[in-house]
């Protein structure tokens, strides 16, 4: 038995958005802040263009301190994850903020070595 049209709406929309890789996400929040793949890079922990690369084409898989910091910068890390938004897109991108927020991670990295 089909359930209601709101819920048959909602697992086709689930699985839609599953079908689109992190990767792809990832690439699809970079653009939309208009930045390249190095601009963005140098925003992160790993700093490398080749390193974002490798996240966008899914050969590897971004890491909680890479996700934090890239949502300081702007990016919309749920839809990212999961493929969904739950509130409208995210504020533009704000170097100076992301800035703090890695001058602040790097501190406190530094403080428990």
């Amino acid at each position: 038995m089909l359930g209601s049209m709101e819920t048959n709406v909602s697992i086709v929309k689930h699985l839609m958005a599953a079908s689109v890789s992190i990767g792809t996400r990832l690439r699809e929040e970079r653009e939309r802040l208009g930045l390249n793949q190095e601009a963005f890079a140098q925003m992160t922990p790993s700093g490398t263009r080749q390193s974002q690369s490798n996240y966008e084409k899914d050969a590897r898989s971004p890491d909680a301190r890479y996700l934090a910091t890239i949502a300081a910068a702007g990016v919309d890390v749920l839809y990212v994850i999961t493929g969904e938004r739950k509130t409208a897109a995210p504020a533009a991108f704000n170097p100076i903020l992301l800035r703090q927020v890695v001058e602040g991670a790097e501190t406190a990295l530094r403080g428990k070595r």
